[in-house]
């Protein structure tokens, strides 16, 4: 399945309001403080991925020139279903570059290192 998601201007169910304006004029005493670094290992050294979501592929699709043509996200509930996509990928493409993610780990397979792996 392809993590995506679609605009609709029809849209049903229970309206939630954006309170962006209580927000805007609350003072910083009701702001927690952290540093940068803090910061930093709250939000970019981790990720939140759903219960139901065993891993997440990402993958940067190139030219035979060495461009990035596109770049495809697809999520799974199994992990031998994103073996079977690498997999799959691997024997179609050259030169694509996978990001794989699950709840605890960050990889990043640079073709080179693919190519090393299956010699």
């Amino acid at each position: 399945m392809s993590l995506s998601f679609r605009l609709s201007t029809n849209m049903s169910g229970k309206y939630f309001p954006n309170n962006w304006q209580t927000i805007k004029e609350a003072s910083d005493d009701a702001f927690q403080t952290c540093t940068f670094d803090e910061f930093i290992e709250w939000r970019a050294d981790s990720w939140d991925i759903p219960e139901n979501v065993s891993m997440i592929v990402r993958a940067e699709h190139y030219t035979k020139g060495g461009k990035l043509w596109r770049i495809t996200e697809k999520y799974y509930k199994t992990l031998r279903g994103a073996e079977n996509h690498i997999k799959k990928l691997i024997d179609q493409e050259e030169g694509t570059t996978f990001t794989i993610v699950d709840n605890h780990n960050l990889a990043v397979l640079e073709p080179a290192d693919i190519n090393d792996m299956l010699t």
